[in-house]
């Protein structure tokens, strides 16, 4: 008899306490993060034509990131995104497309993806979430302007709702923030439309909002020959069209953002890469 009553408590404290781990969020059953380092960079046809995947992965995992966006990753299957991934430690990948200029999402904790939109874009975009955060990345395609409306009505949507929102990618078009720096590139005639669109909806440009002096993310001396024909051509040129902008509730935790202009990166894209370091109490 008494037996029989233990074995009844039992089968009652169970089903008063348990939760089936099915109905429980990923990120429920993990550790608030204390920190979050987000790295963005286009990598050049895979890390400048495949030929330095392993320098690029290297150097990715060196900066021991949280998550990473990228765009061309082209000729990158789903699998070997995944055991790209692995290679910087993240258990996690998401690619948006195995054909064309590919974009991607890694990170060390789960990924859920809300949408992937290839139709109508010339590259795409992807919607996914991790860290409670929902992170959009994109390329745009130059002067397609309708891209960005159509991204920025997702983007308020979120933002609308209260969530904590990161866009992120290749734009393809400069800041007004960095008019001044502009301003002694005559060379350069810079598009403002499409960053003003993302900042007029309360977007924060936390690489300028904590590092006001990076002002460069293309191109690196890479481009030489093939499109420009020497450094003093390429300096002409060089400025931000590559950005993290993040929701005013998550940019205010944001204390230190980095753009990475070494000879290091410069062997592996024409794009100089981005990290920013959020800090949450």
């Amino acid at each position: 008899m008494i037996r029989t009553i233990q074995i009844i408590l039992l089968l009652l404290c169970s089903c008063s306490f348990s939760q089936p781990l099915g109905d429980t969020k990923p990120n429920d059953i993990l550790p608030k993060a204390k920190s979050l380092k987000v790295l963005n960079w286009n990598v050049l046809y895979q890390f400048n034509h495949k030929t330095k995947i392993s320098q690029g992965s290297n150097w990715i995992k060196s900066k021991q990131p949280n998550v990473v966006a990228l765009q061309e990753l082209n000729g990158l299957s789903s699998e070997g995104f995944q055991e790209m991934a692995s290679r910087w430690n993240h258990a996690h990948a998401i690619l948006l497309k195995e054909e064309g200029f590919a974009m991607g999402l890694t990170s060390d904790r789960p990924i859920e993806v809300i949408e992937k939109q290839v139709k109508g874009f010339h590259h795409g975009y992807l919607h996914v979430k991790s860290y409670d955060i929902h992170f959009f990345v994109v390329h745009l395609w130059p002067s397609e302007f309708y891209e960005t409306e159509i991204i920025s009505a997702k983007i308020k949507e979120q933002l609308d709702a209260g969530n904590k929102v990161i866009l992120l990618g290749d734009f393809n078009a400069e800041s007004p923030l960095d008019a001044a720096y502009l301003e002694t590139k005559p060379k350069i005639k810079p598009d403002f439309k499409v960053l003003t669109t993302y900042l007029d909806l309360g977007l924060i440009d936390v690489i300028h909002k904590n590092n006001t002096k990076a002002l460069v993310t293309n191109p690196s001396p890479l481009v030489i020959p093939k499109w420009q024909p020497d450094l003093t051509a390429v300096q002409a040129q060089q400025r931000r069209i590559d950005f993290i902008l993040a929701s005013p509730n998550l940019s205010k935790q944001s204390k230190k953002s980095l753009i990475f202009t070494t000879k290091k990166v410069e062997k592996i894209s024409d794009h100089y890469p981005m990290l920013v370091n959020f800090k949450f109490p």
